[in-house]
């Protein structure tokens, strides 16, 4: 999750039609949960609220829609991004009737197939590699189940390790060797 947030506000990188389409309900959905709140208050409430609590309500309202706009905004580009489209191309949004046919490329036109001068394609499975050290984090994991008794688990973590480790590792011989005769 700590990971994740900073990413929704990152406009580097792409983002398919799945994704885009999740974002951007998202973030109206929000939008709107958030006016209607204000709207039920102000209802409720009516003329008996002071003037000084109506304009922080309209504050909050401008301040809570900032991270939101910038959220929309980052969203966009990295689309754009995966139309092979440079970000400022955004700017379609404030072009009447040009800003309609814009966003239905948007929702509906297929990203560059392949890795673009973007990054790779959000839908290439194959473009994410486990991280460098994860097969060494296997290893080891192995080593203490098996130091604690746990077979079944440290045969797993072996079998895992050699699935990720590149064919030059170190330490897959030596582990190779293990797996030969550790029991089944």
């Amino acid at each position: 999750m700590a990971r994740t947030i900073p990413r929704l506000f990152s406009f580097k990188g792409r983002l398919n039609r799945k994704a885009y389409t999740t974002s951007v309900f998202i973030g109206f959905s929000l939008s709107l949960a958030f006016f209607f709140l204000l709207g039920a208050i102000s209802k409720t409430f009516g003329t008996k609220l002071p003037d000084t609590f109506v304009a922080i309500l309209g504050l909050s309202f401008f301040f809570v829609n900032i991270p939101l706009f910038i959220f929309a905004l980052a969203a966009q580009v990295r689309r754009l991004h995966d139309l092979n489209r440079p970000g400022w191309h955004a700017l379609m949004d404030f072009i009447p009737l040009a800003n309609i046919y814009f966003n239905f490329q948007l929702f509906l036109q297929k990203g560059t197939s392949g890795p673009n001068q973007y990054g790779p394609d959000p839908l290439d499975t194959s473009a994410y590699a486990p991280p460098s050290g994860s097969a060494d984090a296997f290893a080891v994991s192995a080593a203490l189940h098996e130091k604690n008794g746990d077979l079944a688990l440290a045969r797993a973590d072996y079998e895992t390790f050699l699935l990720l480790a590149s064919p030059d590792h170190p330490a897959r011989p030596i582990i190779e060797r293990r797996l030969a005769v550790f029991p089944k």
